[in-house]
Formats: structure tokens, sequence, C-alpha cells
């Protein structure tokens, strides 16, 4: 079967559809294991945005999907020239900044100069900047570790983690460590907490010593809770919005580093990717009901269910695209 499916969308042509309709295609196609023929699907995904844009069709959603399709696929020379040729048309949108500085990590940003002029940094962010410019961070995924790097992890300048919850929801410090500097929050996560926090300001200690807060979209202000800031960079990935993870490691990459060190991630290339210790809390009853999710819905280890629960979460996110965008930032940048 998969090989007639590759066989038959092979035979397909890209102009066939649009390119919002073969980015679906993709996604329906890799998330229920047909991987090769999701392949085609995203490569004509590609050639029908540029098509598009090109032939004056596109719409902003279109731009942006051709200019990070092009990021992907280390066409640097055609992605500086489609972000000049629509500069004054992206020229507020946020992922214009994440553009320039994907492609200021990879070194090739040679004709962008007169692009570059980052907004003024407020006082959280130029405290994230001292955190990390020109030190070397750890930074620790809900992943399972399975080796005793807790003392490496405590060694770095700079400790960062991801969905961080306290030592409660942690594997064994002996494997990942105890400090914790950066946490890479998501919003409703903070949320929670600071409520928590409001009615028992001893509770979530763990947050006393870290010293920021890394949100996706809000600035939260709340007493008993560290300072917080959303996401500056956002990882311009390919097809879908990147996972927590990958948008943590991008988002400290254009923080000026002097090496970023990865601990408890897999990418998605085992089923079940986060460890047993958080799993406890993501199938904690008040969790499944303050975010209106199903029982179980991460757990992912029996067959039949967890195969259909990663082949609609591919509507959200796009594996492929969170892996080729920190396998190319760890082969370009040297960081």
């Amino acid at each position: 079967m998969c090989q007639e499916m590759y066989d038959h969308t092979g035979n397909l042509k890209p102009n066939l559809a649009s390119s919002s309709s073969w980015k679906l295609a993709s996604l329906a196609l890799s998330g229920f294991g047909f991987i090769r023929a999701g392949q085609i699907a995203r490569k004509y995904c590609l050639d029908s945005a540029l098509r598009e844009v090109n032939g004056g069709q596109a719409s902003i959603r279109t731009l942006h999907l051709a200019i990070s399709g092009l990021l992907e696929s280390r066409r640097f020379e055609e992605t500086q020239n489609m972000i000049l040729r629509f500069a004054d048309y992206i020229a507020s949108d946020p992922r214009l900044q994440s553009y320039l500085s994907y492609l200021s990590i990879v070194g090739a940003d040679a004709r962008l100069g007169d692009l570059k002029t980052p907004p003024p940094r407020h006082l959280a962010e130029s405290h994230y900047f001292e955190l990390v410019a020109n030190n070397s961070v750890a930074l620790v995924a809900p992943g399972v570790i399975k080796s005793n790097f807790g003392t490496e992890i405590d060694n770095h300048d700079v400790v960062a983690r991801v969905k961080y919850l306290g030592n409660e929801y942690s594997q064994n410090s002996v494997n990942v460590g105890t400090r914790c500097d950066i946490n890479f929050l998501l919003d409703q996560f903070a949320e929670t907490i600071i409520t928590e926090r409001t009615k028992n300001p001893c509770s979530h200690s763990y947050l006393d010593s870290i010293s920021l807060v890394v949100t996706r979209k809000t600035s939260f202000k709340a007493e008993n809770f560290p300072a917080t800031l959303p996401l500056s960079s956002l990882a311009p990935t390919f097809l879908t919005t990147a996972t927590s993870g990958t948008m943590a490691i991008f988002d400290l990459l254009c923080k000026s580093p002097k090496q970023v060190k990865l601990f408890g991630f897999n990418f998605y290339t085992e089923k079940q990717q986060y460890n047993s210790e958080i799993l406890k809390f993501y199938k904690s009853k008040s969790f499944i009901r303050e975010n209106g999710l199903r029982k179980n819905s991460f757990e992912y280890r029996t067959n039949q269910r967890g195969s259909s629960m990663i082949a609609s979460s591919r509507s959200n996110h796009d594996y492929l695209s969170d892996f080729l965008l920190v396998k190319n930032l760890y082969e370009l940048s040297g960081l």
C-alpha cells in the first residue's frame, strides 16, 4: 500500500492543486504513515507556493509558506530575493524578524543589511539577552534522559528547561540536574500556576530560583512569579507551527549564545516523546478538565489509538519541519 501511495502521488502534477491543498495532503499522508508519498506532496506544496507568489496570486499565508519552504531547502539566495521583493508588504510582520534572525544565524544574510533594525528591547528582553549571550546553555526537554547527565547539565552557564514543573514532574536529578534559570512554559501552564500561587504563595516553590519564564504569546505580570517574556523569535518551520522544544531552541539561538546543548529531545523518532514523570501531570484529572482533553491524550504507546492520535496531531505540528529546521541550524550555525 505504501508503494502504491508513493507511485500514485508521484504521478500527480504540482499544478493540479493549490499550495494549501498540497500542504494538507502532505500532512495527511505523513500522519498516517505514508512518509515517502508525503514527501512528494511536501515538495509540490513548495513548488505551488512559489508559482503562486511569482504569478501574483499568493495570499500573505502562501508568501510565508514559500519563504519558510525556501529556508528549509537551504535556498538562501532565493529567500533573500523574495524577502527584498516583499519587504514593504511584510515590514510590520514579526515573522520578518524571524527570517532575518535565521539567515543571520546560518550566515546567509549578506544582502539584507538594510532590513536589520531590531525593535528596542524592554527590561525583560534585555535580561534575557544578558543571561544567554556568549554563554553555554543546556536546554532540557521533557523527553526521556537515560544517562547520568545531571552534573553536566548543571555545570552549564545557563540551564533552560521546556515545560518545567518542578522536581515532582521531573526525572531523577542524577539524570536531569536541578538548576533552572529559564523556563519555557505554555501560556495555559503559566496561567494555572499564577492562579495557584495567588491562592497559596508557598506552592510551586521551584519558581523561586528561576530568572525568567518564556511563554508563547503572553507577558504575565504577577506577584510571586518570575519575570515573563513572550517568544521574541518564532521558529520559521515549514507547513505548521513548531513544537515547544523547537521554538525554545530557535529563540535561544537568536540570543547569541556560545553554544546550546540539547538534553531530552528525541524529535518524535519514538512514539512516546514524554518521560513518565510529566505524563503523570498530563494524565491528572485537573489537567484534562482544565484543557478540555480526552483521557490519556498524551499516551501514544498503544498501537492503534496512539497511531490515530499522532496522525490527528499533525494538523498542528509537522515533525519533519521541526527536524529539518534544527538539522539546518545544527549543521550551518556552529552553535
